[in-house]
C-alpha cells in the first residue's frame, strides 16, 4: 500500500500534508516513506501517528532529518520507539536540522539514560517549537536531561511532559519550572492531569522580569 502511495506522490508531487494515521504501517512501510522524503523538497506535515514503526524507521528517518529541509511537522505518537532506544537515532538527526518546528513522540515507552542524555543534546540544537513526549517512561533522570536541554533551546516554545511518572520525587519538575526564568523562550509546559508536581516546584522564586 505505501509503494503505490509514493508512486502516485511521483507524479504529483505538489502534495505538501501527507496523514498516514492508524493504518497499521510497519518499519517496512516507514522505511520507504523515509526514502520518499530524502528525495522530496514540498512534504512539510506528515503524520504517521497510530502505527507500528520501530528502530528500523527511526533510524531512517533520523538520517531524513539531516538531508530534508522541508518537513515543519513531525507526529510519531502511539509508535514503538523505544524498540533498541530508535528515539536516540531520530534525535540524533534533530541535532542537525534547521526545519522541523513540530514534533511528538508521545505514547512510545520512552524512557533510560540514553534516552535522557540525547534530550539535552538535541533540544539544545534542535530549531523545535514544539515537543511533545507525554505519556512515556520518563524518570527523573531524563526529565533532568530535558530540563537542561529547554535551558539552552533558543526556539521552543511549548512543550508537553504529561503521563510520565518520576522515580523520585527530587528535583526534576523544580529544574523544569526554572527554565522559565532562564533565558529560554519557553512560553508553554504542560504536565498534563495526572503528574504529581512537588512542593520545592510549587516555591520556585522566579526573580525574572515579565
Amino acid at each position: 500500500g505505501i509503494k503505490l502511495l509514493l508512486h502516485a506522490f511521483a507524479v504529483s508531487p505538489s502534495i505538501i500534508s501527507l496523514n498516514l494515521s492508524n493504518n497499521n504501517i510497519t518499519d517496512e512501510g516507514g522505511e520507504m516513506l523515509a526514502s520518499f522524503l530524502m528525495r522530496n523538497d514540498v512534504c512539510s506535515e506528515l503524520n504517521l501517528s497510530k502505527n507500528t514503526l520501530g528502530f528500523l524507521t527511526a533510524n531512517a528517518l533520523g538520517k531524513v532529518l539531516l538531508e530534508n529541509h522541508t518537513l515543519q511537522k513531525l507526529d510519531l505518537c502511539h509508535n514503538r520507539l523505544c524498540e533498541k532506544f530508535g528515539i536516540v537515532q531520530l534525535l540524533e538527526g534533530l541535532r542537525w536540522n534547521k526545519a522541523l518546528e513540530y514534533l511528538d513522540v508521545s505514547w512510545n515507552a520512552l524512557g533510560g539514560v540514553p534516552v535522557g542524555d540525547i534530550l539535552s543534546r538535541s533540544l539544545k540544537a534542535a530549531k523545535l517549537k514544539v515537543f511533545k513526549i507525554e505519556n512515556n517512561s520518563l524518570t527523573s533522570y531524563e526529565l533532568q536531561k530535558l530540563a537542561v536541554g529547554l535551558q539552552y533551546s533558543k526556539t521552543i516554545e511549548e512543550v508537553y511532559v504529561g503521563g510520565n511518572f518520576p522515580t523520585t520525587a527530587e528535583e526534576e519538575d523544580e529544574l523544569l519550572v526554572q527554565v522559565f526564568g532562564s533565558s529560554s523562550p519557553l512560553q508553554l509546559l504542560s504536565f498534563g492531569s495526572s503528574y504529581h508536581l512537588s512542593h520545592e516546584a510549587f516555591e520556585v522564586n522566579l526573580d525574572y522580569n515579565m
